[in-house]
Formats: C-alpha cells, sequence, structure tokens
C-alpha cells in the first residue's frame, strides 16, 4: 500500500493539465479578462483574438476547412444536443449505434419517445463490434442522419468511422460523431472521414479545462436551430438570431478562460505529437491488459490483448461489485477510478454488466509503467483476498 494518489479516471478528465495550459488560463483571467465581441478596448481585443485564434487552431486539429463553423460548448453533451435538436426534424429516422454514451442516447431516446423522430439502433456482430453491414440494410426513405460514439467509454472499442462516413455520404445522410473518448488519442479528419458534425469535449484528451467543448458543423449541413437564442454581440439591434456562424449557435458570454485552455492545450499535443502521445498511452493500455489478464477471477471487457483500442479498461473481479472494487481500489491503494455504470447503458447491456457495472481504469499522459504496475498489483491483491 502506498500513500501516494495515482489518478486512473482521465475518461472522466484528464488530470494533470499541462502547465502551459494553467498559465494560459491564468493570463486571461488576470491580464485579458474583458468579454469578447462586447468592446473595442484593447483587453476585449485580446479576448477577442484569443477566442478566433483557438477556432483556427482546433479546426486545423481536426481537418476542417472553415473556423467559423467550429462552436464552443460548454462540453461535448452540449455540441450532441445542438447538433440532434438543431439538424433534425419531425419524422426523421435516425440509426444509432449500441455503445452510445447517454449524452448521444438520451436526447435521441427523448425525441423518439416523444414521436418526432425514430431512434433505431444497428445491431451487433457475433464479435460485439457494430455491424455495419446492416446499416445500408435498415435505411429507410426517410432516414437522415447515422449518429455514434467514435469510441466506447466503457470497453475502449474504436468504431469503424471511415466505413460509416462513407455509407452516410453515399446515401445523402448527414453523419454525427461523438469524439469525447477519441480527441486527443486518435487522429480525426473531418473531411477525410465524411464528419458532418463532430462533438468534442475540452477537458479530456485535449487537456483543456472542465465546462469547454465544441461542435465542428460541417459545409453539407444546410439548415441547423440553435439550442438557445440570445445576446451574440452582433446585430443587437434585430430581434432575430443572426444567422450567421457562429454567431447562430453562440449566445450569451463565452468561457473564455476555458477556450484559451482548450487550445493550449490542442497545442501541446501538436508539440508533443499526437503519434507520440498515442503510442504511449496504447503501451500503458496493452500493458495494463497483459498484467490483469493472468489474475484468477479478473475479467476485463472490450478489444482483446494486443488490438488497438482507446486507452480505458473496464474490470471486474468475481466475488464483488463494481463499487466494492472501486473502493477498495481508492482507500486501500489511492488510486483514482470510477467504478459503476458510466453514463453508459447501452455498452453495459453488450458486456453483460447492466446488473453489476465495472470498474474504470483510464489512463493519460502523465501515467507511468510503474503507476500501471502498481494498479496491477492492486487489483491481483484484491483477488487474492476473495479466495482468502
Amino acid at each position: 500500500m502506498s500513500e501516494k494518489f495515482v489518478y486512473m479516471d482521465n475518461a472522466a478528465t484528464s488530470f494533470p493539465k499541462p502547465k502551459v495550459v494553467v498559465d494560459k488560463m491564468v493570463h486571461m483571467l488576470t491580464k485579458a479578462g474583458a468579454n469578447p465581441g462586447r468592446g473595442a478596448f484593447p483587453m476585449a481585443l485580446e479576448a477577442a483574438r484569443t477566442v478566433h485564434e483557438a477556432r483556427e487552431n482546433l479546426t486545423g486539429f481536426f481537418g476542417g476547412s472553415e473556423p467559423s463553423r467550429l462552436i464552443f460548448t460548454n462540453n461535448c453533451t452540449e455540441g450532441l444536443n445542438i447538433a440532434l435538436k438543431g439538424c433534425l426534424k419531425k419524422g426523421d429516422h435516425v440509426l444509432y449505434s449500441p455503445l452510445e454514451h447517454n449524452a448521444m442516447w438520451r436526447p435521441l431516446m427523448s425525441m423518439h419517445k416523444a414521436g418526432f423522430i425514430e431512434a433505431e439502433m444497428v445491431p451487433v456482430d457475433e464479435k460485439g463490434n457494430i455491424d455495419i453491414s446492416k446499416i445500408e440494410i435498415m435505411l429507410k426513405p426517410n432516414t437522415k442522419m447515422l449518429a455514434c460514439v467514435h469510441a466506447s467509454n466503457v470497453t475502449g472499442t474504436i468504431l469503424p468511422i471511415r466505413e460509416i462516413g462513407k455509407i452516410a455520404h453515399r446515401h445523402g445522410l448527414l453523419f454525427l460523431v461523438d469524439a469525447a473518448q477519441s480527441a486527443g488519442f486518435l487522429p480525426i479528419n473531418i473531411q477525410d472521414m465524411q464528419i458532418d458534425l463532430l462533438a468534442f469535449p475540452g477537458h479530456k484528451g485535449l487537456y483543456g479545462p472542465l465546462g469547454s467543448g465544441g461542435l465542428y458543423v460541417g459545409e453539407r449541413v444546410n439548415e441547423i436551430k440553435p439550442l438557445k437564442q440570445g445576446g451574440t454581440g452582433s446585430k443587437s439591434h434585430d430581434w432575430q438570431q443572426p444567422n450567421l456562424f457562429p454567431d447562430l449557435l453562440e449566445s450569451g458570454s463565452l468561457n473564455v478562460p476555458g477556450i484559451a485552455g482548450m487550445s493550449a492545450g490542442v497545442s501541446w499535443l501538436k508539440e508533443q505529437g499526437l503519434a507520440n502521445i498515442s503510442a504511449h498511452l496504447q503501451k500503458l493500455t496493452q500493458r495494463f491488459l497483459q498484467g490483469i489478464s493472468q489474475i484468477k477471477g479478473v475479467v476485463f471487457y472490450g478489444p482483446p490483448v494486443g488490438e488497438l483500442r482507446t486507452p480505458v479498461v473496464a474490470v471486474n473481479i468475481a466475488g464483488f461489485s463494481s463499487g466494492e472494487f472501486a473502493f477498495l481500489v481508492d482507500q486501500q491503494y489511492h488510486i483514482g477510478v470510477r467504478g459503476g455504470f458510466h453514463c453508459a447503458p447501452l455498452a453495459h447491456r453488450l458486456m453483460g454488466t447492466a446488473e453489476t457495472g465495472a470498474v474504470r481504469f483510464s489512463f493519460g499522459s502523465a501515467n507511468t509503467e510503474d503507476e500501471i504496475d502498481y494498479a496491477i498489483q492492486a487489483i491481483k491483491e484484491i483477488a487474492m483476498g476473495v479466495e482468502e
């Protein structure tokens, strides 16, 4: 046992943040704390310039073509709600994956149960992966959108986004992607992957602060309604919401320190090299999987050892509830993990853990091999305690 705290809950939010992120946010709060677009004095202009540069930075990072179509949100959930409620109309049909987070599933089900849209889940194949061969069979005359998570926040499974994007565009459908677990770990190119709507958080793999995120609205999205209306700093004399990007979808004061921090996190990722970060995280994940796969009574979910996955591993130990397991990991070994259902009931149904939940270990760039070995040893000792 150790008094040292080891953070392994990066799928919820990354920690610690790079120093450049903290420094940038402190600068905005102490030196440039004015409201962008609401003044022409130097501080307000610096704030506006910071927001504009962040749009360009994030647009380039995701392979977008038009920075004005990069909308800042409070989180990935808000981005998904804007995309779904802003693009879908009464009678539309939507296909979604069996691995969706509640951020996608709940708004879809809310609209479905209200009779506003028809939402249907694509089945899985014999390996438990989304069966993309069924997508075209399930299309209807009123199908408007394919919507799916890029990677599961529970199993670490990576969905074949490029192939799904091709299907969507071949049939003239909108393609919405939830990049909550992939942004900052997997390369994403909006144009190459034919993504029309990309929702992402700033506080996970992009290493920005909580309360930051965005939605990129592709050029094929001809019409999208705002989730809210209000002040934009533009066309203030008109009662109507401005019909131009980004003002159409951005009402109220922006979280400028958060946006600046998120952009700084992306710049840090570029400097480190996304491929280098991904390789490090994949190495840690495989080391963890190999270690726990040798422990009696331990089961993990998702892709097997050696197969590419995000740095997220859901684990259970026979004889323990996920809550008890997570409590012991925290109290006895001072490792921060998450037990329970992870806001993803569809994934738990797929895994067969809808009643038990699972303990999620998720790794970040600051984690080390020694910490991985320590977590493996903790799981081994807890599992041995069951036998005793």
